[in-house]
């Protein structure tokens, strides 16, 4: 059996790493021992918070429903990676947008960050 180089990404707290672990016995080690190989509801929410903590005010933050914050942290990160809000509202929407009248992702998800006083804009300063 050759080596193999596997990439890691770490991801606690909203601090992402990368490792390569090469050597097939110690890949299959590192990743099944590892505390980051599952993902639990307590590093989900601790690093959804890290995000939203950036963007919401105090009172947004204690009145967030856990389901919400997650959500939209994943809504930032995507808007983060897309230089157009266009470009993230098709991929936000890919598989619900053929089912609507209008597919106008664009539109749907500003009036998704308007219900938490967010604008696309104002996710890329």
């Amino acid at each position: 059996m050759g080596n193999s180089v596997v990439r890691i990404i770490f991801v606690r707290s909203g601090i992402s790493s990368i490792t390569e672990i090469s050597n097939d016995s110690i890949c299959n080690k590192v990743i099944k021992n590892s505390p980051y190989a599952t993902l639990d509801s307590e590093t989900i929410g601790q690093g959804s918070h890290n995000i939203l903590i950036k963007y919401l005010n105090e009172d947004m933050l204690t009145t967030i429903d856990p389901f919400d914050a997650v959500q939209l942290a994943y809504v930032i990160e995507v808007c983060y990676q897309h230089s157009s809000q266009a470009a993230a509202g098709r991929y936000l929407y890919a598989n619900s947008r053929n089912q609507l009248k209008s597919n106008n992702d664009s539109d749907r998800l500003r009036k998704y960050l308007l219900k938490f006083g967010l604008r696309f804009d104002g996710l890329k300063q």
